[in-house]
C-alpha cells in the first residue's frame, strides 16, 4: 500500500469534498465497488495537483508526527495544509490536502 497526498486546487475543492463524502459512505458501509469508484474519481480530480506518494511506513511516521503535534486532528481523507508542511514546505496554511490510500498496483507514475 501507498498513500497519496495531493494539495487540493481551490477550483476543484467542492468536487473533491463530494467525492470524499462518497468514499466515506462506501467505507462505512463496506461497498467495495463504490470505494473503487470514489478513489478513481479522486485520483482523476487531483491528477494535475501537486502530490507525493508515501510508502505505508513513511505514512505511519507522518501520521504519528501529526498526532503528536496536533492531537485533535483526525484523518478523514482531508487534512489542513498547516499539518502537511513536512510534505509540502511551501503549502498555504489554509490549503487542504487529500490523503488517499492506494494499492501499489495502480501503475500511476504521474506524480
Amino acid at each position: 500500500m501507498k498513500v497519496r497526498f495531493a494539495i487540493v486546487d481551490p477550483d476543484i475543492r467542492k468536487q473533491v469534498l463530494a467525492a470524499v463524502d462518497l468514499l466515506k459512505h462506501a467505507v462505512n458501509n463496506g461497498h467495495v465497488d463504490d470505494m473503487d469508484t470514489a478513489t478513481a474519481q479522486l485520483l482523476a480530480l487531483t491528477a494535475e495537483c501537486q502530490s507525493i506518494d508515501l510508502s505505508e511506513e513513511d505514512w505511519r511516521a507522518f501520521v504519528n508526527g501529526v498526532r503528536k503535534g496536533h492531537p485533535r486532528i483526525e484523518s478523514s481523507y482531508l487534512l489542513p495544509g498547516a499539518v502537511c508542511v513536512s510534505l509540502f514546505p511551501t503549502i498555504a496554511a489554509d490549503a487542504q490536502v487529500l490523503e488517499l490510500p492506494m494499492d501499489d498496483e495502480t501503475g500511476d507514475t504521474n506524480v
